[in-house]
């Protein structure tokens, strides 16, 4: 068979096509698994921090009978630093700051 240069042309346009196509899928597999990971490391990271904190994830945790007055403006403080990193909603954060201050 006599192929010519623009038959060439194109198949080679093709195959470096192709290749792009399957280097931006794996490139894509990649950068998704990192993020994945990376998130996972954030929320592992979030949950020791509250725990030296004090302060778990879970809505509704009460507060210690043992709580003072001093406490409470740390523990204010924390609501609002988990209110401001978007860890609680408006709503629990003004039930919890209606509880810490009655």
């Amino acid at each position: 068979m006599n192929y010519g240069i623009y038959e060439l042309g194109m198949g080679m346009i093709g195959l470096l096509l192709m290749a792009a196509f399957w280097i931006a899928i794996i490139v894509g597999v990649v950068l998704l698994i990192k993020a994945l990971i990376r998130r996972d490391e954030r929320s592992d990271a979030r949950a020791r921090h509250d725990a030296v904190a004090g302060t778990p994830h879970a809505p509704g945790y009460p507060l210690p009978p043992s709580a003072s007055a001093g406490s409470n403006s740390d523990a204010l403080r924390i609501l609002e630093e988990r209110y401001a990193r978007g860890d609680i909603d408006r709503e629990d954060f003004l039930t919890r700051k209606a509880d810490l201050t009655a």
